[in-house]
């Protein structure tokens, strides 16, 4: 029998065993991924968008206390009240003898990616500091007007003022985000065929115009 979510995806493609895809990796990430440990919130960011693209809200709400729970724990903020989401565990400083670890940076795609699962799972975000996430972000300026991925001399380009955007919306508060300077530095990636590069200069993809028109 034809259900409604039979119309979310092409009659070609198996939707439950994609269903049970996306739940595998919610409940229990299997070990080949151990590799990729550093990038666990972006995993779980596609199985959960993924649920919901497929009208399976029912199954994250199953699991909400849980995700949610997991999301919040790796919130990192420092001793100047900045902060943003770690990307693992594993870069969790209570595990180290040292009190604070170099590793334990928040990471811009990381926030961003914690943010989105949090707002799909249906968490109010009561519990999250936007004031220290503002300040995370204005920690990751760069002088051009885009944005360092984490704090220090590090990559900086238009994913990353893409993903400042993002979280400035999503935190209902803009004062991490120079606007002027943002759109500038969009404006230099567009390239001779109208389309925009990563940076001023680079190759035309169409990655970029999406991060730009975000």
């Amino acid at each position: 029998m034809a259900t409604a979510n039979d119309d979310i995806a092409p009659h070609n493609m198996n939707t439950k065993a994609l269903v049970k895809y996306f739940v595998l990796h919610i409940d229990s990430l299997p070990q080949r991924y151990e590799g990729s440990d550093a990038n666990r919130l972006t995993l779980l960011y596609f199985a959960v968008s993924g649920l919901a693209m497929l009208g399976r809200d029912d199954l994250i709400a199953d699991r909400r206390s849980r995700i949610c729970a997991f999301v919040y724990s790796l919130f990192s903020i420092d001793n100047e009240g900045r902060g943003g989401f770690r990307a693992s565990p594993s870069l969790n400083p209570a595990v180290c003898e040292s009190e604070m670890s170099m590793l334990d940076l928040h990471h811009i795609a990381m926030t961003y990616c914690a943010l989105c699962i949090l707002i799909i799972a249906g968490d109010d975000l009561t519990r999250l500091d936007r004031k220290a996430v503002a300040k995370g972000l204005v920690q990751l300026k760069a002088e051009d007007g885009s944005y360092h991925c984490v704090p220090g001399d590090c990559e900086h380009d238009l994913r990353f003022l893409y993903c400042a955007c993002c979280i400035s919306e999503m935190i209902g508060c803009w004062d991490g985000l120079d606007c002027d300077k943002a759109i500038a530095y969009i404006v230099s990636c567009q390239t001779y065929e109208g389309g925009f590069g990563l940076v001023p200069g680079g190759e035309s993809h169409g990655m970029r115009p999406r991060s730009r028109a975000g």
